[in-house]
């Protein structure tokens, strides 16, 4: 049977709802809170949730039980550049690559930089 592996982004913080398309259109939301997530979401790995630093802070705060820790070497996002990441919840130890965003062919980054990509994550394979 085919297993789905789905990537999951959060973040916390401010955001505004805007509806597109008049009155019969749709509501979105918008601004750097989305984007963020936006980020940690492609820059995770399949069957991981990966969320920042102030959504880690939030999560230990609210939520003490829920393993949350963080990602060696962080993540390189595009847009902001490297970021204190988190893995949320029980996942693979898969962390051997270095870290520094995506998954382990993704982004290696060289030992001198402490796991830090040396340029933007690849997201081949992907029809993003």
């Amino acid at each position: 049977a085919a297993r789905l592996r789905v990537r999951v982004g959060i973040h916390c913080g401010p955001a505004v709802v805007a509806l597109v398309g008049g009155a019969g259109g749709r509501h979105t939301l918008i601004g750097d809170t989305v984007n963020v997530a936006s980020r940690m979401e492609s820059s995770g790995r399949p069957g991981r949730v990966q969320c920042s630093a102030a959504m880690a802070a939030l999560l230990a705060a609210q939520a003490p039980d829920l393993p949350v820790r963080p990602r060696p070497g962080g993540a390189l996002v595009k847009g902001k550049g490297h970021m204190e990441t988190c893995w949320v919840g029980d996942g693979d130890d898969d962390d051997a690559d270095g870290g520094g965003g995506g998954s382990s062919s993704e982004d290696a980054g060289p030992a001198g930089r402490g796991g830090l990509a040396s340029q933007p994550p690849s997201l081949s394979g992907s029809s993003d």
